[in-house]
């Protein structure tokens, strides 16, 4: 799990002095680092902490519950799945959160429980996307998607919904990344579109709540003759709808394959080797299975301990060519599943070479 940088994390042995005997409320988030939905959740934690920050009397910490040093807090406030939140109070009970998983449903159950009234939601500010991003709509739907020769990744949005513009940036972050690959484009259907009516579309794909992302391949077609689009349930973040993207591409050759964009903003923020032995514990505590990861963490290790390594500290350059050389000349003979992964060295190399790290 990435690093949340800014955010107190206590344990078994300064839980008490952090959480009970302070004599504020403190909401607690027990997660552990292999646990999907925490590293969803944590970002939120993270905000909740940002603007809990100058409140006198209430703060927000984290406890990993899946090393050592937090399983007696887990075992003494039974805490049986992860994420959980509690909010403490001195030696009262603790306030276990059953709620929805974003921002202002959390602050409002803090607010509620502990009288404060001056933490507000953060204000989202209007995100601009890439300048090819499509406006998709009634009249033009069937020209820009249904019979485009390339697959359309498409986000279903309105003006008033809160949940759409906190995804829009992330929806935009994904776009970027993509616009290398001419074989993806990304659009955009407004439902309060003053200038173009969106009502046909909107029954057509049987768009029902919002933000929505479907994934139209021109490909695709259904037994009756329809084209269906494919429509995301995953979580709205931005590694997982990459790796959704990717896994609907015809062909796994675009320089985003296996890239995991969350854990690399918190690699190109390191700053000094402090960070970075910080960050590498994290990485070494992922699950070990995930081939990518691995790899991050792999590399990643020997740029962090690179003048202990001497000639074993990695040549990325070098690495690179001879890859990009392979792939080129015997590409086409090489199993998909480990062309996948060798394009996922690629691309992870390129991006470790892309940031110049040097602590």
């Amino acid at each position: 799990m990435a690093v949340a940088l800014g955010l107190d994390r206590v344990n078994d042995y300064n839980f008490d002095k952090v959480v009970r005997k302070s004599g504020d409320w403190v909401l607690v988030d027990f997660y552990a680092d292999w646990c999907r939905h925490c590293q969803n959740l944590m970002p939120t934690i993270e905000k909740l902490a940002s603007a809990y920050e100058k409140v006198p009397g209430v703060n927000v910490v984290k406890l990993n519950g899946g090393e050592r040093s937090g399983r007696k807090s887990v075992l003494k406030y039974n805490v049986d799945g992860f994420p959980a939140l509690g909010l403490y109070h001195n030696e009262d009970d603790p306030i276990f959160y059953e709620g929805s998983r974003d921002f202002e449903s959390i602050n409002n159950f803090i607010k509620l429980a502990t009288g404060v009234n001056e933490v507000d939601s953060p204000q989202i500010e209007a995100s601009v996307g890439p300048q090819d991003m499509l406006s998709i709509n009634d009249h033009n739907i069937r020209e820009l998607v249904l019979d485009s020769s390339e697959p359309t990744v498409v986000l279903v949005t309105g003006e008033w919904c809160r949940q759409c513009k906190e995804f829009k940036p992330i929806f935009n972050q994904v776009a970027t990344e993509f616009e290398t690959n001419p074989e993806v484009k990304f659009g955009v259907v407004d439902l309060d579109n003053k200038h173009h009516t969106t009502d046909k579309l909107r029954a057509q794909f049987g768009i029902e709540t919002i933000p929505a992302i479907f994934y139209f391949d021109p490909t695709r077609v259904d037994s009756d003759g329809l084209k269906r689009p494919v429509k995301y349930e995953g979580n709205r973040n931005l590694s997982e709808l990459v790796k959704f993207i990717n896994s609907q591409l015809p062909d796994a050759t675009n320089s985003i394959t296996g890239r995991n964009l969350t854990l690399e903003s918190q690699i190109s923020a390191i700053r000094s080797q402090a960070q970075a032995v910080k960050l590498l514990e994290s990485l070494e505590s992922l699950d070990p299975s995930d081939f990518a990861t691995s790899y991050y963490s792999k590399i990643f290790h020997k740029l962090t301990y690179k003048q202990h390594l001497h000639d074993k500290a990695p040549d990325v350059a070098s690495e690179i060519t001879r890859l990009s050389n392979l792939l080129q000349t015997s590409g086409h003979l090489i199993h998909p599943q480990k062309k996948k992964q060798l394009i996922t060295r690629l691309n992870i190399l390129r991006f470790y070479q892309s940031t110049g790290l040097n602590f």
